[in-house]
């Protein structure tokens, strides 16, 4: 068998493993107090009630069309089958599946039990509409806004989730499309985010405050977050801000894809001091970063990428993080561990103000520094790859002092020497007084 053909047996073996695991077949039926099924209706200041067990207050399927307004949802009493809720929708609030689709505003939605989420529309070609709606979610796992593929358009909703393990807009296994607009959520409890994405979920003008969570997750490749003016106070007491990783039992190699952040604007404050900005385990990640987010981050970590949780093949599941800062300040270290890689550019206006792996040289690092990017360096740091557009052009032709767009107080910036042949194994003096050593 030829090398090739056991790479592309390898790709599909990978896609089958995570068809399967995206795949859920339902066990428990959904029902609903209140059912909208193959018909379009209207049901205007309404309470709707539903206490039992599985049971939603309002489920909307079979091509089903709800038009709903100034009215209250409660759902109290537990899920009986945990996988059914986490795939399904079931004991939601309100279950909107098989083609169904609701619109709702000037409404209120609480939940109180166990996996008593909200909102759930689940498979493609669902659909759900809130404007001016409010949310309260109690009891572990249950999510404030939750998909399992289908679409949702969110504008001028507020979440507020006390549950652990659960989060105010979060999609699962069958991804989705979810689009927010000015709307605000409140978390309490661990593990319990803003933002959880296996899909696909942009959010406009979003304020978020956690007392104890991440800010966002994303969990699996080809999966992203698109955040446009966020106004966040996070205080999470593990992993990160901003966390990324593959839960699937892979290795990060063997997981075809890329996760991807984008955040533009805002301001995102971590009150906590424990956790990094960044941190990636398990995954193959893009980060974006730009506009002048006013970012805050007190412990002094920008980005970790590292095998630090229980995710993928021990030994396998390092981060792969990319991230690229436009008009963009940061101020916090990188760190890599030995089975990880970050890659930092500087683009028209992005400046990293850190050290990299100061005192550990295990991790791969590269850090280019393009036109109009800049390095302000505060620690010993040790990389692999160092570019900079404009000094030398990788012919090297660098100069003996300065290196454009480097500037370090004193410290001193290790490179390899095999890797970075433009720099001809020169040890350069950099403005403000430090040195660009090899290795």
């Amino acid at each position: 068998m030829t090398p090739l053909l056991l790479h592309s047996l390898s790709i599909l073996l990978t896609l089958l493993i995570t068809h399967l695991q995206h795949t859920h077949a339902q066990t428990t039926n959904i029902t609903g107090a209140t059912t909208i099924s193959s018909a379009a209706k209207s049901l205007n200041h309404t309470t709707f009630y539903a206490s039992h067990n599985d049971e939603s207050a309002l489920l909307i399927q079979d091509t089903g069309h709800l038009t709903c307004t100034h009215s209250q949802i409660i759902k109290t009493g537990n899920t009986t089958n945990k996988d059914d809720s986490n795939f399904s929708a079931l004991n939601a609030a309100i279950a909107v599946q098989r083609n169904g689709t609701l619109s709702l505003s000037h409404s209120f939605i609480y939940t109180s039990g166990y996996f008593a989420t909200a909102i759930k529309v689940y498979e493609s070609g669902s659909s759900a509409y809130l404007s001016d709606v409010a949310i309260a979610a109690s009891g572990s796992m249950s999510h404030g806004v939750y998909m399992a593929g289908g679409y949702m358009h969110l504008s001028d909703v507020s979440v507020t989730v006390d549950a652990n393990y659960a989060g105010c807009y979060s999609t699962d296994k069958g991804g989705g499309v979810m689009e927010i607009y000015h709307s605000s959520c409140f978390t309490l409890q661990d593990h319990a985010v803003i933002v959880y994405s296996t899909g696909d979920i942009t959010a406009t003008s979003l304020t978020g405050t956690t007392l104890q969570s991440p800010a966002g997750t994303i969990d699996g490749a080809n999966n992203s977050i698109t955040l446009l003016n966020p106004t966040f106070t996070i205080a999470p007491t593990t992993w990160g801000v901003f966390q990324i990783f593959n839960s699937a039992n892979t290795t990060n190699a063997s997981a075809p894809g890329t996760a991807t952040l984008h955040i533009s604007g805002g301001t995102i404050s971590e009150t906590r001091g424990l956790c990094p900005f960044l941190f990636t385990a398990n995954a193959n990640s893009e980060i974006h970063l730009s506009n002048n987010i006013d970012i805050s981050i007190p412990s002094g970590i920008f980005l970790n990428a590292s095998a630090d949780y229980e995710w993928g093949v021990e030994g396998e599941n390092g981060g792969i993080a990319s991230v690229t800062l436009r008009n963009q300040s940061v101020k916090g270290d990188v760190y890599v561990d030995d089975i990880s890689i970050a890659r930092v550019r500087l683009e028209d206006g992005g400046e990293f103000v850190g050290a990299v792996n100061g005192g550990d040289r295990r991790g791969r690092v590269e850090v280019r520094v393009g036109r109009g990017g800049v390095w302000n360096v505060t620690g010993m740091s040790f990389l692999d790859v160092l570019e900079v557009e404009g000094d030398g052009d990788g012919e090297g032709e660098g100069v003996e002092e300065g290196i454009e767009g480097l500037f370090s107080k004193g410290f001193t910036v290790y490179y390899n020497g095999v890797a970075n042949e433009w720099l001809n194994n020169r040890t350069i003096t950099l403005d403000g007084g430090g040195v660009l050593r090899p290795t």
